[in-house]
């Protein structure tokens, strides 16, 4: 089951709190370039 996802450089990481992997599936159409400061935990 998935719980969360996240995008990050033209990919998307699925997951979930049951799992002990992640997907990873490449999102050729997404425009990143107006995203240039990198991604930071809070």
């Amino acid at each position: 089951m998935i719980t969360s996802m996240r995008e990050h450089k033209g990919h998307l990481y699925p997951g979930g709190i049951s799992n002990k992997r992640i997907g990873v599936y490449e999102l050729p159409d997404a425009d990143i370039s107006k995203y240039q400061r990198p991604w930071r935990a809070a």
